[in-house]
């Protein structure tokens, strides 16, 4: 409270006794003397001055009751403000004594909402005014003027004549004669709500009068702040303490020394330890009796402690050992709280074992699942609804020859920027929900080659089964296609074979009809010598075509053979010599073969067809020059190893294979060529100038020495024919020659670089 100014009566009293003595003076020598007129004029001032004192006197001594009565209001309020707790009977019992005690004539508070100043509940004391309307307007909402003015001044603010200032407010015809003060109840920022009190005129301007309803407002608002903060005080204590006993983690409190001073019961159900055995420990028995249970020793974790501050937070993973010894890991939250007027710690913990599992799980199911899609056949990427990378497979990055292998968030088309615009088609009917899919679709490299492609484009969805994304499945069949291909080829040589070898039978016995009547016809004593030159010509040519036949044989598999031990290295050099002598000097024929022997069990004049057609073959693909190479070599077969050609798989593995190549330099050949090389009478040389079937001759005899056959075509730089042929053991005395006869084709299909 201020201090209050002391009465003016006293001063008063001396001004009047002053101002009597000169008038007496100022009297005595004027003419009044004289004249006997003294007497009366000083009894009259004598008279006026008292009634004047007097007066004044009773001014002052009313101010004196009304101080009196506000100081002991004042000190009924404060003494109200610290007994009570309840905020509605603090303002019922507030407006009672400022009416009783103060002496308003009527008081009236409105508790309001903090958040939208709202009503809550309304108190009322007094004799001024309807009160009963009052309650009812503000229970409706409705605020008088006054109200609206406090809620925006920081002071008092005053209605000197509600009956004119206040003309236009509902609350008019209710409002009493006697002035109104209004003040916010309000503290650190927070209005708590309105206090109106009418009083009497005299006092309506007066400022000690209009401090001493403020300071009132103030306690009030102090008063309703205090209650208001223990509710709160109250609430967040019941929260902490429900949260505390019912959390779903394990909750302790200890000091800056580690003694545990409080424990929840979720902690005992952890710990193993009843709530008394865990307030007789410290928060370090709960480690692992291990070294490198802590992180640093326990020393310096106290020190680190005290460092703490009330708004840090740490939170870290560590192993707690139960009661019955067993370790479980734990993820820790800690930090300072204020606790019985100290600080402690208070750390939650987790028990983490079935995270930990969980999370063991998922990597493993990671890796499970990228460990099938890396070894899937299929290139695999996905894609979100932007068509943004979320994942892609290895597989897809090698087949796309993609250089930036960093692509996960990256737009698929920056990526790939020359996408048809087929597959963006594609792409926003996936994205529609549509599942597309091909089975041999041609995708054209930037070098201008083309692989086939099998590939499927399907829609991926969110848990609320809305489209996420699309994933793209994709695989290079060229192989494939190759191997159907070379299926196709081999039912069509098959099928070739054993026509060839139905005819050739018949066609050969035909021939050696011809050639014998021929032979005997030349022996007529009396033949024409023109006769004689027919028949010769007739024998010669059915000669050649019995040699034809044969060739045929050779293809269709029904001619014999006879098998020794062969060393393929010394037989080539030999037929290299013969090759040199008869292929024209513009080709240099080159031979590189392995040291050592590579052993086969052939017949050499089969052979010897075999390298002389692929040799020239050769020359014919190089008119103008060029080098022919002829190379041996050993190839071990190791276990589980994938064989030279992939039709290998399918027949016992022998040793090694020996592989006979012939490569030239020539302008190589299409692939439709490639295709049907094998067959009998194709050829890509001119018109008479060769029959067609030296390379279905090749074909048969490799396959009646249980062979394969690869072609290696790059258009422009040559064709190299690699023939496999199985290895035998070195026998130093060859055996009597073994006549076989093979009906089972083997070729591997033509391979492309």
């Amino acid at each position: 409270m201020k201090n209050r100014r002391r009465s003016p009566s006293p001063v008063v009293s001396i001004l009047c006794g002053s101002t009597l003595l000169i008038l007496t003076w100022v009297l005595l020598r004027s003419d009044l003397a004289d004249n006997g007129l003294l007497f009366p004029v000083l009894l009259s001032v004598l008279i006026i001055l008292h009634l004047m004192v007097y007066r004044k006197f009773r001014r002052d001594q009313r101010r004196l009751e009304h101080i009196h009565r506000v100081l002991l209001g004042v000190r009924n309020i404060n003494q109200l403000l610290v007994s009570e707790d309840d905020p509605l009977r603090l303002i019922e019992q507030a407006c009672t004594t400022l009416t009783e005690t103060i002496g308003y004539s009527g008081a009236w508070i409105a508790l309001l909402d903090k958040r939208d100043q709202t009503v809550l509940a309304t108190a009322a004391s007094g004799s001024d005014g309807d009160f009963a309307s009052l309650h009812a307007r503000l229970d409706a909402g409705e605020h008088p003027q006054c109200m609206a003015r406090a809620l925006e001044s920081p002071g008092v603010v005053v209605t000197c004549d509600p009956q004119t200032q206040c003309v236009t407010c509902a609350y008019a015809p209710q409002a009493g004669p006697d002035p109104k003060l209004s003040h916010r109840l309000d503290h650190e920022g927070s209005t708590y709500g309105i206090l109106t009190v009418s009083i009497p005129a005299a006092y309506a301007r007066d400022e000690e009068e209009l401090a001493l309803f403020g300071e009132v407002a103030g306690d009030v608002g102090f008063a309703l702040h205090k209650i208001d903060a223990a509710k709160r005080l109250r609430e967040s204590a019941q929260a902490y303490s429900m949260l505390f006993n019912h959390s779903v983690a394990a909750i302790y409190l200890h000091d800056l020394e580690g003694r545990i001073l409080d424990a929840n019961q979720l902690a005992s159900a952890q710990s193993g330890y009843s709530r008394d055995e865990l307030l007789q420990m410290s928060i370090f028995d709960l480690h692992p009796d291990t070294p490198d249970s802590l992180i640093l020793p326990r020393d310096e974790i106290v020190r680190e402690w005290r460092t703490w501050q009330p708004e840090q937070s740490y939170t870290f993973a560590r192993e707690h050992r139960r009661k019955d010894g067993r370790s479980y890991p734990v993820e820790i939250s800690t930090g300072v709280i204020r606790y019985d007027g100290g600080h402690c710690i208070q750390a939650i913990v987790q028990d983490i074992t079935e995270r930990r599992q969980i999370e063991r799980d998922l990597v493993h199911s990671r890796d499970l699942l990228r460990y099938i899609i890396e070894h899937d056949r299929s290139a695999i990427a996905v894609h979100d609804r932007d068509l943004n990378y979320v994942y892609v497979s290895q597989r897809y990055l090698d087949d796309y020859r993609i250089k930036d292998r960093d692509v996960v968030g990256k737009h698929h088309y920056d990526v790939l920027p020359d996408l048809p615009q087929k597959w963006r088609a594609v792409h926003q009917r996936a994205l529609q929900g549509e599942v597309i899919s091909a089975e041999e679709d041609p995708f054209k490299r930037e070098d201008g080659r083309v692989d086939w492609t099998r590939w499927e484009c399907r829609p991926w969805y969110e848990a609320d089964g809305t489209i996420g994304g699309i994933i793209v499945y994709t695989e290079i069949v060229n192989e494939r296609r190759e191997m159907e291909e070379y299926l196709r080829r081999q039912e069509r040589l098959a099928a070739l074979g054993q026509l060839a070898a139905g005819i050739s039978h018949d066609f050969r016995n035909l021939m050696a009809t011809i050639i014998i009547c021929g032979q005997l016809g030349k022996r007529a004593p009396d033949l024409h010598p023109q006769a004689a030159h027919y028949l010769d010509i007739i024998v010669e040519e059915a000669q050649k075509s019995t040699d034809l036949i044969g060739q045929i044989l050779d293809f269709g598999r029904n001619t014999e053979l006879e098998l020794r031990p062969l060393d393929l290295v010394a037989f080539v050099e030999k037929i290299a010599g013969v090759l040199r002598r008869t292929i024209p000097s513009t080709i240099i024929i080159t031979v590189e073969a392995e040291p050592g022997a590579c052993m086969i069990e052939g017949d050499a004049g089969r052979l010897q067809q075999v390298l002389t057609n692929l040799a020239l073959n050769a020359r014919d693909a190089m008119p103008d020059g060029g080098t022919l190479r002829i190379g041996v070599s050993r190839i071990p077969v190791e276990p589980g190893a994938a064989p030279p050609l992939p039709a290998m798989a399918e027949a016992p593995p022998p040793p090694a294979w020996i592989c006979l190549s012939v490569a030239d330099t020539g302008t190589g050949m299409t692939q439709e060529a490639v295709a049907h090389l094998f067959e009998p009478f194709f050829t890509t040389k001119g018109e008479g100038k060769g029959s067609g079937l030296g390379l279905a001759q090749v074909y048969g005899i490799v396959n009646l020495h249980k062979g394969y056959v690869d072609v290696e075509n790059v258009p422009g730089q040559g064709v190299t024919v690699r023939t496999y042929l199985p290895e035998v053991p070195d026998r130093p005395d060859p055996p009597e020659a073994a006549v076989v006869s093979s009906t089972t084709p083997s070729i591997a299909p033509p391979h492309r670089p």
